[in-house]
Parts: structure tokens; C-alpha cells; sequence
């Protein structure tokens, strides 16, 4: 029963419990990521390329939304989340900065023929998804989708974690698990499939891409304080991060003892004099095209 609730897949309510605080800490991790990608997508197929338009699959609470809007304002985007929490977050954000031409639904990225245009194939010049994949049910299913709804010739950007870990949450967590708990394991958060560069290449390829360049990247993201980034893991209800939570609870232990133990293992290993915090983030980008 324990393993089985440390390996469940995260549902669209469990991510619709964490989207505000998610959407917190994306500004640090997952925002220059994002703009990476899409930086790497414009330069093989332009954002303002006549009649472009984009689709986010697994759009969270609207980081590359934001993005895309930063780099292409009049661009006509799409974007779906299974977590209507998510989408909350995101027209949240449209109304706080004025988007234009931005369509938001919630769809299960397995079948997209529930989106406004998901029913016509080759539909979309620019497909992206970020750090959704490496997390969600029947990823393969998910990439062949994107392939179909897709323009022949058109780019997809997408982004990965690279590490099944997260070691930058994982390495604090099992720090300070280990001071009461000696033989404590890290758990993995998810699949190698999805998260090693070579794996990654194969399996956007095995979905019918093709010009298929995936790179590891690094940031070093600075959190303001440790008070913040501590009750945004313990108390944020992000579902991966949940697993390592739970690994602790069935071991018959209690978050109120680990929680002063995480923040000083936090502290120990990224704290910066000013009271800041900065730490590794590592992903996998990848830019890919359909076949014309």
C-alpha cells in the first residue's frame, strides 16, 4: 500500500490543490527555463511567423504563456491543463497583465480532441510543454498527440526535469531525514524515461519527430528566504514533492520533527550570507520538428 501511494500519478485535483503555490516558486525555477526554450524555439521558426499559432500542453499556472506573450504579444495562443486550479492561476495572470488572443481550457493532454481546435489535426505551427511530461500518465500518448495536432513542419519545445530526484529538493530532504532516520532512501520522483537527455531524445523520436536537439541546462534560481521555500514544499501540496512527504509519514514520523530539520539542511547547503537562498535546478530542453 505504501509504495503504491508513493508511485500514484498526480491528478488533475491534487495539482489544482497546489497551483497557488506552484505558481509561487515558478517564477524563480521554472520562468528562465521557459524562456530558454522558447528563445531556442523562435530561432528555428519565428513566433510572429504568419499565421503561427501556439499551443501549451500542460500550461500550469501560465509561465510560458507569459513568455510567449513577452516575445510575441499579438501571438494567438492555446493552452490546456488537466488542473483547473492551473487554469484559474493562469487567467488570473491574463487579467494582471492584459493578454490578448489567449484560450485556456482544462483537457487531459492524452486526448486533445476536447480543445476548441483539438479536433482538427495539424492545427498548431508552435507546440510547447514544459516539465509536465516527466510527471504525467502514459507520457507516450501525450507525445504522439502533440505530433498530430501539429502543422507538418512545425517546432516543438519541450522541458523536462533531468534528474528523476530533483536533487535539489531531495538532497535537503534526505539530509535531514537521515539525522533521525540513518538509513533513510531518496525517493525517486519519476521516471528515467523522462528525464535522462539520451532517453528523452529516443522517445520524442519514437513519437515521429524529427531534427530532434535535446541539452541539459543548469539555473541557480535565488529563493528570498528560507521561511518561504520551506512552507512552500511542506505546505504547497505539490504532488511529486508530496512523494518524498509521504516516504517520511510511513515511516511512522511526523513533518512537525522534520520541518526544522529541512529548513537548516536547506539553509546548509544553498544559504548565501544575505539570508537568500541559491541551488541547482537542472532540466532537459529539447527542440524538435514534424516532418513537412
Amino acid at each position: 500500500m505504501a509504495d503504491a501511494a508513493l508511485n500514484r500519478f498526480p491528478s488533475g485535483t491534487s495539482w489544482s490543490l497546489a497551483a497557488e503555490a506552484y505558481r509561487l516558486v515558478d517564477q524563480y525555477v521554472s520562468l528562465p527555463l521557459s524562456l530558454d526554450l522558447a528563445t531556442a524555439v523562435q530561432e528555428i521558426l519565428p513566433l510572429d511567423t504568419p499565421n503561427a499559432l501556439a499551443f501549451d500542453n500542460g500550461c500550469g499556472p501560465g509561465t510560458m504563456v507569459a513568455v510567449l506573450k513577452t516575445l510575441a504579444s499579438d501571438l494567438p495562443v492555446v493552452a490546456s491543463d488537466l488542473s483547473e486550479g492551473m487554469i484559474a492561476q493562469l487567467q488570473d495572470r491574463g487579467r494582471e497583465l492584459g493578454w490578448k488572443n489567449v484560450e485556456a481550457s482544462v483537457v487531459d493532454a492524452r486526448d486533445l480532441n476536447a480543445l476548441s481546435v483539438g479536433a482538427i489535426p495539424e492545427k498548431f505551427s508552435h507546440v510547447f510543454s514544459t516539465f509536465m511530461v516527466c510527471l504525467a500518465q502514459e507520457p507516450e500518448k501525450i507525445m504522439k498527440e502533440m505530433f498530430r495536432v501539429m502543422k507538418p513542419g512545425g517546432i516543438l519545445g519541450l522541458g523536462v526535469w533531468a534528474e528523476p530526484y530533483v536533487s535539489f529538493w531531495n538532497d535537503a530532504f534526505t539530509k535531514a531525514a537521515r539525522e533521525l532516520e540513518p538509513t533513510y532512501s531518496p525517493v525517486k520522483l519519476m521516471a528515467e524515461q523522462w528525464t535522462f537527455r539520451e532517453e528523452v531524445e529516443k522517445r520524442i523520436r519514437e513519437a515521429g519527430f524529427v531534427d530532434v536537439n535535446v541539452w541539459e541546462t543548469q539555473k541557480s534560481p535565488t529563493f528570498p528566504n528560507v521561511e518561504q521555500l520551506a512552507a512552500v514544499f511542506i505546505e504547497g501540496r505539490n504532488p511529486a514533492l508530496q512523494k518524498m512527504i509521504n516516504s517520511w509519514i510511513v515511516l511512522g514520523r511526523s513533518m512537525d520533527e522534520m520541518l526544522p530539520l529541512f529548513t537548516k539542511a536547506l539553509v546548509e547547503l544553498y544559504g548565501r550570507p544575505d539570508g537568500t537562498l541559491v541551488g541547482p535546478v537542472h532540466a532537459c530542453l529539447s527542440t524538435a520538428r514534424k516532418p513537412s
